[in-house]
Formats: structure tokens, sequence, C-alpha cells
């Protein structure tokens, strides 16, 4: 597992709000994050929030949920 230090958001940065997400300025240090906190995402398919311009970007991706297989799977488990 990886350790990182818990850096947390600068609140003149990204303000709170009850019902928006704010970022008030572009920083090369929370890019990471806000891609993170920018994503949109339906519970099946979710985008990271890159720039379009495709840089800078930390992890830009895009993300595929509940994928499944339409047949058994035998698990070791009953074996114990």
């Amino acid at each position: 597992m990886l350790k990182r230090d818990v850096v947390s958001l600068p609140e003149h940065r990204f303000p709170a709000d009850e019902w928006r997400i704010i970022e008030t300025g572009y920083s090369d240090r929370y890019l990471a994050r806000a891609e993170s906190l920018f994503v949109l995402s339906n519970g099946y398919l979710g985008v990271r929030g890159t720039f379009d311009e495709r840089r800078p970007a930390v992890t830009p991706g895009t993300f595929v949920n509940g994928l499944h297989e339409t047949w058994p799977i035998p698990y070791a488990e009953p074996a114990y």
C-alpha cells in the first residue's frame, strides 16, 4: 500500500458550498484531487475531470463499472 501524506484542500481554493463544487483557481499541487472531484459518472461509466486539451493531466481515464460474467464462477471458499 502506498503511504501518502494527507493534504487537506485549502478553503480559499475550494470554498464550501452546499450544492456545488467550486474551484476558484488552478494549482498544479491539487490537480490530481481536482480530477477526482470533477469526475462525471452515472454509476456505470465514469470520466475523470481532466482538461479537454489533454495537458496537464495526472491520471486521465474512463472507468467502467458493473461488468459481470453470465456463467457461474466457482469459488474456493466452500472447500474449507
